[in-house]
């Protein structure tokens, strides 16, 4: 399955209410993002605030997903169950990082990154296909092919929501 990109996912009020509901979020810091480090050095390290894991919401922002996201999920792809949803940070670094590839299973599925703003971050398949960290932008994809994302040298940091589903 190639990337399907989805520009302008959300309208303007949506995206305005899903925005300001997860930019106050308080995210837990996950070091080795390079693959290589087990300490949180300045760069490597993003961080993850997970919503929805083992077939059950775990945050109370489950609530904007399930309200916002899931009903355009239903007409945009096959959705049937959530596997997991969880918000990532990439922090700003002055220098451009590209962490190693990874699968988010072992299995196909389907998944999608939103992207909560605009950066020079992206998200890099094995094969070359990069997908631009562009606000109000969704890409639905098989997250058991490799992929790997960034940080970004031009923004506070990428924010973005990642989902996984049948």
């Amino acid at each position: 399955m190639k990337p399907e990109i989805i520009d302008n996912f959300l309208d303007h009020r949506e995206f305005d209410y899903v925005k300001n509901a997860f930019s106050n979020l308080e995210y837990s810091p996950i070091p080795g993002a390079s693959g290589e480090e087990t300490e949180i050095l300045h760069w490597n390290y993003y961080s993850v605030k997970t919503i929805y894991l083992n077939d059950e919401p775990v945050d109370e922002s489950w609530g904007v997903i399930r309200d916002v996201f899931l009903p355009k999920f239903h007409l945009a792809c096959q959705y049937k169950t959530m596997l997991r949803v969880k918000v990532n940070f990439y922090p700003y670094c002055e220098t451009f990082h590209k962490h190693p590839y990874h699968t988010d299973q072992d299995f196909s599925h389907q998944g999608a990154i939103f992207a909560l703003n605009t950066c020079n971050g992206f998200t890099e398949f094995e094969d070359g296909t990069k997908i631009d960290s562009v606000e109000n932008r969704l890409f639905l994809f098989d997250p058991s092919v490799k992929h790997r994302s960034t940080n970004t040298t031009d923004a506070m940091g990428r924010f973005n929501i990642n989902f996984n589903f049948f």
